[in-house]
């Protein structure tokens, strides 16, 4: 199964891509194929996985980042589809696109689930420049 809709990428023009404002994103509508996007909300990571992140104080006054968080590490126990969607993302067709959008060659991906309860709060932050 393919979980990434590769035309959906291929007609993201890179170069409108990177001169994006304040930086390069984009959240493209039905990236993932209608099939792999299904067998993955069918067979989420179990919460016993997670770590809690709730009531941590921040630095700037915001309301905490309430939230479950699982880091992916070699070995970690995820269900079959999810294996093999990480399996997808660090494969060569989805690291050239990313390459394409981005014009670098070298770069590092990290993946990691977050899940927040209802009425929780992600305000606004800058995030580390390793991200």
């Amino acid at each position: 199964m393919t979980f990434i809709d590769y035309g959906t990428l291929d007609a993201i023009p890179a170069a409108r891509f990177r001169s994006t404002k304040p930086y390069p994103w984009k959240n493209p509508e039905a990236v993932l194929t209608q099939a792999g996007f299904s067998e993955l909300q069918k067979n989420l990571p179990d919460l016993s996985l997670f770590e809690r992140f709730f009531g941590r104080e921040r630095p700037y006054g915001q309301k905490p980042h309430d939230r479950f968080e699982l880091k992916y590490r070699n070995g970690l126990p995820l269900p079959g589809a999810w294996e093999s969607f990480l399996a997808e993302l660090s494969g060569p067709r989805y690291r050239a696109e990313l390459a394409r959008l981005f014009g670098v060659t070298n770069f590092q991906l990290r993946f990691r689930w977050l899940y927040s309860i209802a009425g929780c709060s992600v305000s606004p932050h800058c995030d580390a420049a390793s991200k």
